[in-house]
């Protein structure tokens, strides 16, 4: 919409706002004017929400929830002090949940390691996986100095 598009709108809805003899009318109009306002002078977030993408390849959003159950399980047992039954059975839920946490992590880790040592061709055995296990993989290293010739 161009700028005289909605200065002509503002002054249509505040000259209706003020022609209103009911309240309930001019509240809602001043509503309508604000979120159109607001709409048109802040950014908008996607309205859904994106699960956060991790730097390893073997994250899943399984483990996002999880991680997000072991926090909880563990703020729920920090937060309990006044019963001690009650913090005993926190602490063993945390405990669990945390054990659960840390084999499925281990076992995603395992799986993606699997994966990639599977896509490596059978006719050459001296391929990246081997090369990156004896560390023979070489990484540029950045120029620390210039020479001339002179």
């Amino acid at each position: 919409m161009e700028q005289g598009d909605t200065s002509k709108q503002d002054r249509v809805l505040a000259s209706q706002g003020e022609k209103a003899n009911d309240i309930e009318r001019a509240v809602s109009l001043f509503q309508e004017a604000l979120i159109m306002s607001c709409n048109k002078s802040f950014k908008k977030r996607n309205a859904t929400k994106t699960v956060e993408h991790k730097s390893v390849p073997w994250w899943t959003e399984e483990l996002t929830l999880m991680r997000k159950r072991t926090n909880a399980l563990r703020r729920r047992f920090q937060r309990t002090v006044n019963n001690n039954d009650l913090r005993e059975r926190r602490k063993n839920q945390y405990h669990d949940g945390k054990l659960q946490y840390q084999a499925a992590i281990k076992r995603e880790k395992f799986k993606s390691w699997k994966e990639y040592c599977n896509l490596s061709s059978a006719a050459n055995p001296w391929n990246a996986v081997y090369k990156l296990a004896s560390n023979k993989v070489k990484r540029s290293q950045p120029l620390s100095t210039l020479q001339k010739p002179d």
